[in-house]
């Protein structure tokens, strides 16, 4: 997040887009507040989904690492609920 407070980098945005000013690139605490509001309503989202589950979630994890030997962590829920329609969905 740092990042966009780089002087370079900001210059750099600058360079690729014309018609943007230095006041249009937002600054880390507003990129922060962007992530933590769009989190908060995906949550609620999913809560919400989760609610109307029919059983159990399932949880599966997968762990690895790039050639950079970066780590990487992968957790996927899955449910079984039921549609409008009556039917199921995965």
């Amino acid at each position: 997040m740092n990042v966009i407070e780089c002087p370079e980098f900001r210059a750099l945005l600058l360079y690729l887009q014309e018609n943007l000013t230095n006041d249009d690139i937002p600054g880390r605490t507003k990129i922060r507040s962007s992530i933590l509001k769009m989190w908060q309503t995906e949550f609620l989202k999913l809560k919400s989904e989760l609610e109307g589950s029919l059983g159990k979630v399932s949880f599966t994890a997968d762990i690895w690492s790039d050639s950079r030997l970066r780590p990487f962590l992968a957790i996927t829920a899955h449910w079984i609920q039921r549609l409008d329609n009556g039917s199921l969905s995965l």
